[in-house]
């Protein structure tokens, strides 16, 4: 049988990837190293749960990512609808959450620097990973799931684990460094598809930087005298532009990286302080497929950041309202904003928000807030509004 930490990668189909990817708003590639990151470190957290005489907790845990299903084997149908896929995040939030507690912002972090992912997709990506993960511990356990059982493999399988977390991790775990000999060359079936493994590299001596520093010193100036020689003009690059974030910590002991200014940062802000309500926050990156009520792939983030917010806060309750724009029949109109405000509320309520919290309205083209003569006044008028109304 192959080690534990292959297994569970295996269950990433490229079809698997493809969709998670573009459900947390990552190419395939990075959205492939994140995972082959995070899958030890969530193993690596549940042998710290169970050394930690936790064996009853992560039993618990085990028990529950698998009472509907194994979710190692249903990936592909868990990913197939939307409620079905936030059951799935929900479930691997709060298992995440169990597992790393306050460390949670430090994996975020370093998952984003080793895969080149953007902080703010890490969270939705270890959400999904974390139920697969379990699911692997149940399957590889065996038909006797007990927390005997569940010890005794994560001892077989320790060595395996401690040595796929990635360097700037193990410290967490209080793992000892690994020693990797120069010439390490990735393992038979490590890693997803035909993706090589996270490869552990030594620290780099700092000689080495200063020869390499020059190196590329030298081959800018031949580059940029080769293209003077030719008259052509070296041309200038501009920088890409930076996404500010932030790292909230939410009551509920959960952390969660968002947008500077997104509807998630201020939602949070707000409701952490003792203004009253009602208030009323515009949703940012929050789209529909044009005439209809289905969230676009892109939107997963936000409304992941909702959920996290409303579960840390139990006693706010909201309002989803729904706008359009004035094109197409007013009737139409207010038919279309309540069914997409009510696809709101249905994937809030799905994820473990109270039906009682949330209630919704769609109110078509009425109060407008920009001029609908123009495309970017109708732009900024098709939006989905958050109300609190009880905090």
């Amino acid at each position: 049988m192959a080690n534990l930490v292959d297994m569970v990668l295996g269950a990433f189909s490229p079809n698997a990837i493809s969709e998670i990817g573009a459900r947390v708003g990552e190419t395939e590639g990075r959205t492939r190293a994140g995972l082959a990151a995070l899958v030890p470190v969530l193993l690596a957290g549940a042998i710290s749960k169970s050394r930690a005489g936790g064996g009853a907790d992560l039993l618990a845990l085990v028990s529950a990512a698998v009472k509907n299903g194994n979710p190692l084997d249903t990936l592909g149908s868990l990913l197939a609808s939307d409620a079905t896929r936030s059951s799935l995040m929900a479930e691997g939030t709060s298992t995440a959450q169990s597992l790393f507690g306050s460390q949670t912002g430090d994996i975020v972090s370093a998952v984003s620097a080793q895969a080149d992912m953007k902080a703010a997709a890490v969270p939705g990506l270890l959400a999904m990973a974390a139920p697969v993960a379990l699911g692997g511990l149940a399957k590889a356990a065996g038909p006797s799931l007990t927390s005997e059982s569940l010890s005794s493999l994560l001892g077989r399988e320790s060595e395996a684990i401690n040595a796929r977390v990635p360097d700037g991790l193990r410290s967490l775990f209080s793992l000892p460094p690994v020693v990797v000999p120069r010439e390490t060359r990735p393992p038979a079936g490590a890693g997803i598809g035909d993706t090589p493994p996270v490869i552990l590299k030594p620290k780099n001596h700092p000689l080495a930087w200063i020869v390499l520093g020059f190196g590329v010193l030298a081959l800018l100036y031949s580059l940029v005298g080769q293209k003077r020689d030719r008259s052509v003009p070296v041309a200038e690059v501009a920088a890409a532009p930076v996404v500010a974030e932030e790292t909230l910590s939410l009551p509920d002991g959960s952390i969660l990286v968002v947008r500077t200014g997104s509807i998630g940062a201020n939602l949070a802000r707000y409701l952490a302080t003792d203004e009253p309500a009602p208030r009323t926050f515009v949703f940012d990156n929050l789209n529909f497929d044009t005439a209809e009520d289905k969230v676009t792939p892109e939107s997963v983030s936000t409304l992941s950041a909702i959920i996290a917010i409303l579960k840390a806060y139990p006693a706010a309750k909201a309002e989803i309202s729904g706008y359009t724009d004035n094109v197409g029949d007013p009737a139409a109109n207010v038919a279309l904003s309540t069914g997409r405000s009510a696809t709101i509320a249905r994937a809030l309520v799905d994820s473990g928000i109270g039906a009682d919290r949330v209630t919704t309205a769609g109110y078509g083209e009425a109060n407008p807030v920009a001029d609908n003569a123009t495309e970017e006044g109708r732009a900024q008028n098709r939006r989905t509004e958050l109300t609190v109304t009880e905090k």
